[in-house]
């Protein structure tokens, strides 16, 4: 027959009897080890943020640094700019230059004995002109005189002798009319016909090349007058009226 043992689970003794403790033990080993691996994890975090904390800290002093360094020089910048826009400013000033006192020796020059000057105004054409029509270039220099000559062939050849003057563009006529013709053509300068009916009063326009002004001619030697260089043939002969 099998031998039964009645003696209860928990009241027998020796090797057969079971472990009272069970798994607790394990189960506490376990919440310790978790436990230590969160704290590991916690102190690695802790020391990552204190890490950056302290790169964000030195990003910011030196983010500040370099900006009161930025306004400290920002006058010399500022200067630097100035500079360079008054240089180009000279640069474009010296490139529109143009010779006025040489232009009036030329024209003192070539201008007949019996012409008289009464105004002469030197200007530079504005920034727009109309297309195809008679102005002259943008910034090209204009001398614009106004003056009486003894006839209107006196008034011919000379518009032939400045048209001789290097760097002259064209010369255009404005008026030219006597004491007697109607709209006699004087001028803000006044009428230089002291009543003379058949002395014609003119105003008439000098435009110059704005490439090649007339300061170009101290370089290449100053033309000729119209009347030494034969190119007075094609003006009307003096005393035709």
């Amino acid at each position: 027959m099998k031998a039964v043992n009645l003696i209860p689970m928990d009241a027998r003794r020796g090797a057969g009897a079971p472990d009272r403790s069970g798994g607790a033990v394990y189960g506490v080993l376990g919440v310790l080890g978790v436990l230590a691996v969160i704290a590991v994890l916690y102190g690695l975090t802790a020391r990552s943020l204190n890490t950056q904390e302290e790169q964000l800290a030195q990003l910011t002093a030196d983010s500040t640094t370099g900006v009161a360094a930025a306004a400290a020089l920002e006058p010399y910048v500022r200067f630097g700019q100035i500079a360079d826009e008054r240089e180009q400013t000279v640069a474009t000033i010296a490139d529109q230059r143009f010779d006025w006192g040489l232009a009036m020796r030329e024209i003192a020059r070539v201008l007949p004995g019996n012409v008289d000057l009464v105004s002469l105004d030197g200007t530079r054409q504005g920034a727009t002109a109309a297309a195809g029509s008679d102005t002259a270039a943008v910034g090209a220099p204009q001398i614009t005189m106004t003056g009486c000559a003894t006839s209107q062939a006196s008034v011919a050849l000379l518009m032939a002798r400045l048209r001789a003057i290097q760097g002259v563009d064209r010369v255009r006529l404005e008026s030219s009319s006597k004491g007697g013709e109607a709209g006699a053509g004087a001028s803000s300068a006044g009428d230089c016909r002291a009543g003379d009916e058949e002395k014609p009063q003119f105003t008439m326009a000098v435009i110059f090349r704005a490439a090649e002004p007339a300061a170009s001619a101290q370089a290449g030697g100053t033309a000729e007058p119209a009347a030494q260089s034969g190119a007075a043939a094609t003006a009307p002969q003096e005393g035709s009226s």
